[in-house]
């Protein structure tokens, strides 16, 4: 008997205890099973070591103790020599397969048996244990932000979930969770795309729609980095994660919980005030002169407060000259 949980992809083992002589005198062959497998379960196998002359098959019944109605054709299992003592049981087991397109909740396995014999026909109904199928949905998420950003600057934040499947996560069975990163202020201009998360305005945030296989639900917001953040250079770390909401009706299982979270830092570094002169001498020439000669000299400075890295210097010779270097604070 089947009693735990069931995602897409596994396979169910259910065992029938089928008492199909309940009279005084023996049933002789032909006696049939036909089992109707519920909507996304497929018919893998069945073991007949407990129903010593059954040979159990895919599909309807060919012969004459096939369905009594439409339905009840997804296998058979049939004893068409010898026959059953007064009062004995077969037991058969059946291997199915539940599909990403079972639906959630309890699905009932019902069988009907049949018998034959020169003047009589009866048929009973064998309703095995339920089985709980949940549906399973690999959900990922990847946290990105801007390269880079400074004290009083604003930082993007992005965080896109993706459900790589099998199963569909319906509208609020996923839940992502974030914060506002240490050091920072949330900008009151977050916005979330198109998608499963439209409406989400706070964390945790439900999903308000569903997620096929492959669809990504992307949600940004922003945080401008306080004017004292410490240290620098530092960095601003936020960190989200994504999982099956709580009290998820549906019962849907994370079949990767490996890929839940995901952390992004984004490097923070102090101002650097750049600032350049350019002087000539001497003051006055003469024109036509040729001992009077005029010297430019110009003047880069980083009054800091932070390191200025790849600094450029365009200084305008008879040709364009480029200077690339680094600038530390109060050093010209």
């Amino acid at each position: 008997m089947l009693r735990r949980p069931v995602k897409a992809g596994d396979l169910v083992n259910h065992k029938r205890w089928s008492s199909c002589n309940q009279r005084p005198s023996d049933s002789q062959a032909q006696i049939a099973i036909n089992d109707n497998l519920p909507d996304g379960l497929t018919y893998i196998s069945a073991d007949t070591t407990g129903a010593p002359g059954f040979i159990c098959a895919a599909g309807p019944n060919p012969g004459p103790l096939g369905p009594p109605s439409p339905g009840f054709a997804d296998f058979h299992c049939t004893l068409n020599t010898g026959s059953l003592a007064a009062g004995s049981q077969v037991n058969i087991v059946l291997t199915a397969r539940v599909e990403p397109t079972a639906a959630s909740g309890v699905l009932t396995n019902q069988a009907v048996f049949a018998r034959e014999q020169p003047v009589t026909r009866s048929a009973a109904t064998i309703a095995p244990p339920p089985v709980s199928p949940c549906s399973v949905a690999d959900l990922a998420i990847v946290k990105t932000s801007t390269a880079g950003c400074q004290r009083g600057q604003r930082d993007h934040l992005q965080s896109d979930g993706t459900n790589n499947g099998p199963s569909t996560a319906n509208a609020g069975e996923v839940t992502v969770n974030d914060s506002t990163p240490t050091g920072t202020t949330l900008r009151p201009d977050r916005s979330a795309a198109q998608n499963a998360f439209s409406s989400c305005g706070s964390f945790p945030c439900n999903s308000n729609g569903a997620m096929a296989p492959g669809d990504t639900a992307t949600i940004t917001f922003k945080v401008k980095v306080d004017a004292n953040f410490a240290p620098q250079p530092g960095f601003v770390t936020n960190t989200a994660t994504v999982a099956v909401s709580e009290g998820a009706q549906a019962g849907l299982v994370d079949g990767n919980p490996t890929n839940n979270s995901s952390t992004v830092q984004t490097a923070v570094g102090p101002n650097a005030d750049l600032q350049l002169t350019k002087t000539a001498t001497p003051a006055s020439v003469v024109a036509g002169d040729p001992s009077s000669i005029i010297t430019y000299t110009i003047t880069y400075q980083n009054a800091g407060p932070g390191d200025a890295n790849a600094v450029r210097s365009p200084m305008w010779c008879r040709q364009t000259c480029w200077r690339w270097g680094r600038s530390t604070p109060a050093v010209s």
